[in-house]
């Protein structure tokens, strides 16, 4: 009768320059696999999206990661962008936050410079 049967698979060995190691537990490599594709999206508008040539940018979550982080990763990458965050409004899956908020997977980071015109 079919059902549920354990399965008697051996534990996967991979080759290594110092010997052979086992493979770390299923829930260890979910993690890792988790954790290695989680990410973060930044939505950038008016002269913010001028300086960087596209109107979004994805980059890596990891644990403990600040809209400040992020908005330092953007200023490393795009220097010429520094002078625009001095009176950005910031907003995290549609609200606003401050640059403390802690993110978590998959989040929406959009960074609002002011608006002008006449």
């Amino acid at each position: 009768m079919g059902g549920w049967g354990r399965s008697e698979a051996k534990p996967q060995i991979v080759e290594h320059s110092g010997g052979s190691l086992r493979s770390p537990p299923a829930t260890q490599r979910l993690f890792i696999i988790m954790n290695n594709t989680s990410t973060i999206t930044i939505r950038l508008f008016a002269v913010l999206r001028e300086i960087v040539g596209q109107d979004q940018v994805t980059i890596p979550w990891h644990e403990n990661l600040t809209v400040a982080e992020v908005k330092q990763t953007l200023q490393q990458t795009y220097p010429e962008i520094e002078p625009q965050f001095k009176a950005i409004m910031m907003a995290r899956n549609g609200s606003y936050c401050k640059q403390t908020q802690l993110l978590q997977p998959d989040d929406e980071i959009a960074f609002i410079p002011p608006v002008s015109g006449g």
